[in-house]
């Protein structure tokens, strides 16, 4: 018996993986490994308060985590630090109490002050607009309070029941420093080429993977083929079986932005939109499902084109230099050149077209020197909200630089009466201020016969918490 004992003793010191395997075998087999498109400017930004870059954005979900994340399977908003809530009787006041094993990955514990002091710093910032459906004082501050370590308070512009969805937004997590997070990872390598995640030892959710491990190549074909990559979000040659297209919570559409002038007039924008073949235009730009509406799975249709003889009689011959931009994309270019082409023609007017980075005209709508531009928006969480607020007058944000009496009025009834959300998107497009194009699509690449926890959804969101690695 002894002489048994000491040959297992043996075999278990010379063959560490006999048995069962060591940690550290485990650990790299668990290991999730994703290929992504580098970003188009260096590195990976991890800024949560101003990057809108999309694969920046997908390490930020997993870094930094608030009160609610994004439901693996629908995109749909779930608990995260929140633990519970009450909503006063007017709607107009969210109380959360946040779990009390809600610690950052220093150890410190996650208090409702962090999150005001992270939501004011904000407002400093590029995202600030995030923030707009939190009401004001008379001093111009966030109506966000902490009660006590447990307790934060918000009180809202408006009845809202999308709030949860609001606050699913990276930018809304609880971010204390650049190198303690909050979420279910922590930063451990970061260049233009690799990026590690590991497990943050004090989450307080269940983490089903050892670690994520990200390759930034525009070509992740040999590696995915192979078995060396797990999920590409990059194009895979000859990786049919693998891939999967799926609609997306974004619409690409053109816009008119001019703030002012003729261009800024609903009967201008109404005769230059109907001698357009927009059919046609949809053929030649869109790469998704071709759609008549902004808001992703709405009713609401731009206008039929009819007959714009008599508008365009009485503003052709007066009509100003009309400035074009959009962004790089031999499709977007091709379609934007037949618009101006046809404007120039019919009008008898100039038209300059530009193509640009998108920042050019995006990032600051304010100040964009473009009076019609083209841009695909993926909603920032799951409501017709994410793409109708945009255009309301009192936005931080407005895209169009919108202006409308019976939009902002339909858009403050949405609050309490979702069906005006379809009125108001209805408005937007009678006006011709926005004529969409196509619904996005997303497409991934995953090895699906091992891969578990990634599901397809309309937000493309899949957190890395979730998945996990089979035989």
């Amino acid at each position: 018996m002894r002489k048994i004992v000491a040959i297992i003793m043996l075999a278990v010191l010379l063959f560490p993986a006999f048995g069962g395997g060591s940690q550290e075998a485990s650990e790299k087999n668990n290991l999730v490994r994703i290929a992504m498109d580098p970003p188009k400017k260096g590195e990976v930004d991890i800024d949560g308060y101003n990057t809108t870059e999309s694969n920046s954005v997908i390490i930020l979900q997993n870094l930094y985590e608030g009160l609610f994340s994004y439901s693996p399977e629908s995109g749909k908003p779930e608990k995260a630090i929140a633990d519970s809530w009450e909503v006063s009787e007017d709607k107009l006041t969210w109380t959360f109490h946040l779990k009390k094993n809600a610690i950052f990955s220093d150890g410190s514990q996650i208090t409702a002050g962090d999150f005001v002091k992270s939501w004011n710093k904000l407002l400093e910032n590029r995202l600030a607009y995030a923030l707009d459906f939190v009401s004001r004082d008379k001093n111009n501050n966030i109506e966000v309070n902490a009660s006590d370590d447990n307790t934060l308070t918000i009180k809202v512009t408006a009845s809202m029941s999308d709030l949860p969805s609001r606050l699913c937004q990276p930018c809304l997590a609880v971010i204390k420093s650049g190198s303690v997070y909050s979420g279910p990872y922590v930063l451990k390598y970061l260049d233009s080429k690799k990026i590690n995640l590991r497990p943050n030892k004090y989450y307080w959710g269940e983490i089903k993977n050892s670690g994520v491990d990200i390759t930034l190549s525009t070509d992740s074909s040999d590696s995915f083929l192979s078995g060396d990559t797990d999920w590409a979000l990059s194009y895979v040659k000859n990786g049919d079986k693998y891939k999967i297209t799926n609609p997306l919570y974004g619409t690409s559409f053109f816009y008119f932005s001019a703030k002012d002038g003729p261009f800024a007039s609903e009967e201008i924008k109404q005769a230059l939109y109907g001698v357009i073949p927009w059919e046609t235009i949809k053929l030649i730009s869109s790469v998704g499902y071709h759609t008549s509406s902004l808001v992703p799975e709405s009713e609401a249709v731009t206008p039929i084109t009819g007959d714009s003889t008599e508008l365009y009689r009485s503003y052709g011959k007066s009509l100003p230099n009309l400035k074009m931009g959009v962004h790089r994309g031999a499709q977007t270019a091709t379609a934007a050149e037949m618009i101006a082409d046809i404007w120039s023609k019919t009008f008898g007017m100039t038209v300059t077209l530009d193509t640009v980075p998108l920042t050019v005209y995006s990032a600051d709508p304010e100040n964009n020197p473009y009076d019609f531009v083209c841009i695909t928006w993926i909603g920032d969480y799951y409501s017709p909200f994410a793409f109708l607020s945009l255009f309301e007058s009192s936005s931080s944000y407005n895209l169009a630089n919108y202006h409308d009496e019976l939009f902002d009025d339909l858009m403050v009834k949405a609050c309490n009466n979702p069906d005006y959300l379809l009125k108001a998107e209805q408005r937007l497009l009678d006006t011709c201020t926005v004529i969409p194009i196509s619904q996005a699509v997303s497409t991934n690449y995953v090895h699906s016969e091992y891969l578990g926890g990634w599901y397809p959804n309309m937000m493309d969101i899949h957190p890395f918490k979730y998945l996990s690695l089979s035989d």
